[in-house]
């Protein structure tokens, strides 16, 4: 028997978030006193719970680096869940990108090396090839926020992505900070 949306998202906050199942019924339980037991309810409460999850993290997070890679896998759940529900999920798909960068940032903090962040197009579309290759510091990948890209064409959403590179010169060395 097929799991149903709710047991599906359930399911995931328990096994890959540790959400106590305890805890989750428990909220859901009041959620469903003040909200009603139905499919809309359901799906505001398990939205809901990804974004305590977001916030958790940002309290319980050891360093940058394990912030911003938990909550790319909350966005990567939370885009899942917008495909599941055939909506808009360009806005999700900014954060995980956003998450990306932060990540780079983050490791490139003790780096004795210049970093830079390269957009892969991935033969995504016509438009993303005039994109693709680009080359930009973390600062100005930050800045310009180009994925999702906006001129994108592709029916099914923006594949393109970041790679975190270090710089070369053109003579093939590392370029120092």
């Amino acid at each position: 028997m097929a799991k149903t949306f709710f047991e599906k998202y359930k399911n995931i906050l328990i096994t890959n978030f540790l959400v106590s199942p305890t805890s989750f019924e428990n909220e859901w339980k009041d959620w469903m006193g003040k909200r009603g037991d139905n499919e809309q309810s359901k799906k505001d409460f398990i939205w809901s719970c990804f974004n305590q999850m977001i916030d958790l993290f940002a309290k319980v997070a050891q360093t940058e680096e394990d912030l911003y890679t938990k909550q790319k896998e909350i966005y990567m759940s939370m885009w899942g869940f917008l495909i599941d529900e055939n909506r808009d999920a360009r806005h999700i798909k900014k954060q995980i990108h956003a998450c990306d960068l932060r990540i780079a940032q983050a490791r490139n903090r003790n780096s004795p090396f210049r970093s830079e962040i390269h957009v892969v197009g991935n033969n995504c579309c016509a438009e993303c090839d005039k994109i693709d290759r680009k080359i930009m510091s973390i600062d100005e990948a930050l800045s310009k926020q180009l994925l999702p890209y906006a001129g994108c064409t592709r029916e099914n959403g923006c594949l393109c992505c970041y790679a975190d590179m270090t710089a070369i010169d053109g003579n093939g060395r590392l370029i120092p900070k």
